[in-house]
């Protein structure tokens, strides 16, 4: 049993990927009608320079973060590292991360290289200091999240991330209608402060949750050197790896902001926002595979790993079929007619998003057994390649260029993640793709629930 914790959750998968399915797709749609209104509060212009805002929180969570979320669950899981030194060294690790990416920020803005994280209007102390209290909140955030997931709360886990995303959607409709507004702010500032206050709203949610769920002495005592140690040597390669991921799949933002503007910026991102819908089950069942696999031996849990990447290529498949038909009629309909070039750069996009739900899902093996070399050599290969495609593609082809960049990471890393499951778990091209296991115990569980016998009153 691991220090701290209450006690051992079973692993149900079955019953976890059903409540996993459901609000998942309560997301999906919240999400969706959210964008809705955030482009009509916007535009273009304004899409832009939130995108460029959220680009940067996302990064900086990452960088000054050292991938902290993903390891919390292998040393708990392993009882390397007891719970109650973990929370309060993390929580000091939060505070002085936030602490230096403020000090950065401020040091940018002094050299005039500020508009890599905040639009040229927003370089005010202002804006800094809620660019890093965003990221305390954002960060400190997931590290709850990997609590509760160490612990197997996948079902409150999973509607707890509702609730951020309905909070948002509210204030978004209040701003739109004009019930919230303030007397020299435009919208991007109510955008902004909307974020912060969603934010928090998350953190305190999940706070309370993780004090409900594990319950550990409250403590001040910190890791030791050695587990210090410890820790770096497992996160550094996850660590360099992720944040090459990143700049392989995100610096399109950066480089399209350069050359194409804010305006033409809003039209990209809003294909984007659409289109990181369709990661949203690939995402959660990576998460369920992770903390699944770092607890058990790869062999007892194969074929199980083998349905969950399955099921993440194969929905995501069919699930953007209907996408693309979907935004081609309504994108114009919903968001307004100036975002109606976004529906052309979601047709070229799709295809590269549907092909990244497979190695979304099964680096979760990677991570699950200490191949963070594999992760770390296909990241940085990938980052080398699309960092010199973004730059030429986004300058002589504008925000088709761009998107053509990106496919090219998306294919590159199936790709080599394809190798990479046959080379260290001895899984076969065709046992990703082979459905007919799956579609019999669907029918087989769908008969035995049919054929279960009515219980009367």
């Amino acid at each position: 049993m691991l220090n701290g914790f209450i006690k051992a959750k079973p692993l149900s998968i079955k019953k976890n990927i059903i409540v996993v399915y459901s609000t998942q797709v309560l997301t999906i749609a919240i999400t969706f009608i959210s964008s809705i209104f955030l482009s009509r509060i916007l535009g273009t212009e304004g899409r832009g320079e939130q995108a460029l805002f959220s680009n940067s929180i996302s990064f900086c969570s990452l960088f000054f973060g050292f991938s902290i979320s993903s390891t919390i669950t292998f040393f708990l899981n392993s009882g390397k590292i007891s719970i109650e030194k973990l929370f309060f060294s993390l929580l000091l690790f939060s505070v002085f991360t936030s602490t230096l990416l403020f000090s950065t920020l401020y040091y940018l803005r002094s050299v005039d290289l500020l508009g890599l994280a905040l639009p040229s209007e927003y370089h005010q102390l202002l804006y800094i200091l809620l660019f890093a209290v965003s990221y305390f909140f954002t960060l400190y955030a997931g590290i709850l999240n990997s609590f509760l997931i160490s612990n197997k709360v996948f079902r409150k886990q999973s509607l707890l991330a509702l609730l951020p995303n309905l909070i948002l959607l509210l204030v978004y409709v209040l701003i739109y209608y004009r019930v919230i507004k303030g007397p020299h702010w435009n919208n991007f500032n109510l955008v902004i402060f909307a974020f912060l206050f969603t934010s928090f709203s998350n953190f305190a949610i999940m706070y309370v949750v993780f004090r409900q769920e594990i319950t550990f002495k409250l403590m001040f005592s910190v890791l030791s050197i050695r587990e210090i140690k410890m820790f770096v040597r497992y996160s550094f390669l996850a660590y360099v790896g992720n944040v090459a991921q990143f700049l392989s799949y995100r610096m399109d933002i950066w480089t399209v902001d350069r050359f194409c503007g804010k305006s033409q910026l809003g039209i990209y991102s809003q294909a984007i926002m659409l289109l990181q819908m369709l990661w949203v089950l690939p995402n959660t069942l990576s998460t369920l595979l992770y903390s699944y696999a770092s607890s058990s031996n790869f062999e007892a849990i194969r074929e199980k790993s083998l349905q969950l990447i399955r099921l993440s290529v194969y929905s995501t498949f069919l699930i953007s079929i209907f996408f693309l038909l979907f935004s081609y009629f309504m994108v114009p309909l919903l968001f307004g007619m100036q975002f109606t070039y976004s529906v052309d750069i979601i047709f070229i996009l799709v295809s590269g998003y549907f092909v990244f739900s497979l190695p979304t899902t099964a680096s979760s093996l990677f991570a699950a057994y200490g191949h963070f070399r594999i992760t770390f050599l296909i990241s940085v290969f990938t980052a080398l390649i699309s960092s010199v495609l973004y730059y030429f593609m986004t300058k002589s082809f504008g925000l088709s260029g761009a998107a053509m960049a990106s496919n090219f990471s998306y294919f590159t890393t199936t790709f080599l993640c394809i190798l990479a499951l046959k080379k260290y778990f001895n899984i076969r091209f065709a046992e990703l793709f082979y459905i007919r296991k799956d579609l019999r115990y669907l029918i087989n569980y769908l008969k035995s629930y049919l054929n279960k016998p009515k219980t009367t009153v």
